[in-house]
């Protein structure tokens, strides 16, 4: 998750070393994407984390602390953080389809309005295509990305990894028998 995420962002929205990100969620592919953000944004940069459970922020902040600055905000974040942030990362599944909270977004109403053409707003979500969270930020003039490349960016990773692992003749051999 973290390689596909970082790619794909950095794709869309250029360099991050030296930005300020906001990154939401702390699940599996929150911390991978975590790790890989602080990597990058390295000691220039500010990564602000947030999680539903505050105790998870806190513990993943001590595993960041020598990549780059890092600060733990209570959930949800405030308009104040949005403004003082570059980029804003959802890797929660607040607005998946098909979940209960897929109405829903990760930020309130006055976070969403703080929210402005300076940001690029990136959800991991990929379905559906604009998330509540992404509809709220195109709406205030943010470029705004789904976690659809991020998945064909792990896809094209995970297929390279592979085929080194194995070897080209095996995968030629296996793509013949297809």
């Amino acid at each position: 998750d973290g390689a596909g995420a970082l790619t794909s962002l950095i794709a869309h929205a250029g360099p991050i070393k030296g930005k300020r990100v906001l990154l939401m969620g702390l699940g599996g592919a929150g911390k991978a994407v975590g790790v890989y953000l602080a990597q990058t944004i390295g000691l220039s940069g500010e990564l602000q984390i947030t999680n539903r459970t505050e105790q998870t922020a806190q513990t993943f902040q001590q595993i960041l602390r020598d990549l780059c600055p890092s600060t733990v905000i209570q959930w949800p974040p405030t308009a104040d953080v949005m403004r003082r942030v570059d980029i804003i990362v959802n890797a929660t599944s607040i607005g998946f389809e098909g979940t209960k909270q897929e109405q829903s977004s990760p930020l309130e109403i006055e976070a969403c309005n703080a929210i402005s053409k300076k940001h690029f707003v990136f959800d991991l979500i990929y379905q559906p295509d604009q998330t509540p969270l992404l509809r709220a930020a195109a709406e205030r003039g943010a470029q705004t990305l789904n976690g659809k490349d991020m998945n064909l960016e792990q896809a094209v990773i995970a297929f390279e990894k592979t085929v080194r692992a194995a070897g080209m003749s095996v995968a030629q051999e296996t793509i013949k028998s297809l």
